[in-house]
């Protein structure tokens, strides 16, 4: 028997958020909210295998879900989707009244719409990286460098973060990542070879823990590099690495 009880603390958590954060809202618009996020909760929930019941799992359904605070600022008075909302909710009530058995989509509707314009407001907020070290398909780095490092547009999440990787081509790590002060830039120490070409990505379509206090992750990107060789020459890189490289680093 499938054990609930983590999903079902976790789901009540983040729905009391949403109420709490929804204090402008009328009740109509609070309520129809908090009932398409439970029926999205309940969706992503029974899409999971036994095996990825997990609370890592859960936490990555909320992590889609966004901020609460995105859902207060959909029914923002000054906000563009603040109309769409209500015209939405205008044809909700006159199908209602007309008798017609349309109810279910209409909410269907309604939640395509709100989750559709709430990711579209995450995206503008998403953290990009805007340096590293090495930098991105340099092939003459030093094989002595001892620390890579990721610089955000944002303050990040401490102690979060995805270096995704593996094999010959990751580097070996020597400690534990780290971020500075400002949790802007993010700290990986490395032992490195000379001659030797390495892929590190910063998040990716499945791990995407590089992210903010509020849950928006990192847009992914990746480090292709290469360490000189033993006689201070550029290290060649495959090609087909540096052209998938070029399309994550460009989206």
């Amino acid at each position: 028997m499938k054990d609930t009880n983590d999903w079902k603390q976790i789901c009540s958590e983040y729905l009391a958020n949403v109420d709490a954060a929804l204090v402008n809202a009328t009740v109509e618009e609070k309520q129809q909210i908090l009932n398409d996020i439970t029926i999205h909760l309940n969706e992503r929930y029974h899409e999971l295998s036994d095996e990825e019941q997990t609370w890592e799992h859960y936490q990555q359904i909320l992590t889609d879900l966004g901020p609460v605070e995105d859902y207060a600022e959909l029914l923002n008075e000054k906000s563009p989707d603040k109309k769409k909302f209500q015209k939405h909710r205008k044809a909700f009530w006159i199908l209602l009244c007309a008798g017609i058995g349309c109810v279910s989509v209409l909410a269907c509707s309604i939640g395509f719409f709100s989750h559709s314009a709430i990711k579209k407001a995450r995206e503008s907020k998403r953290p990009v990286v805007v340096k590293t070290f090495p930098a991105a398909l340099d092939r003459t780095v030093d094989p002595d460098t001892t620390e890579i490092t990721v610089t955000f547009d944002q303050p990040m999440m401490n102690f979060s973060w995805s270096w995704v990787g593996g094999g010959e081509h990751f580097p070996e790590t020597t400690g534990q990542p780290r971020y500075d002060k400002e949790r802007t830039t993010c700290t990986l120490p490395v032992k490195l070879k000379p001659g030797h070409w390495y892929w590190v990505g910063i998040n990716s379509e499945k791990f995407v823990y590089f992210q903010t206090a509020k849950h928006i992750p990192a847009k992914p990107y990746a480090i292709l590099f290469a360490t000189a060789d033993k006689n201070g020459n550029p290290t060649e890189i495959p090609i087909d690495y540096i052209e998938e490289t070029k399309r994550v680093n460009s989206k």
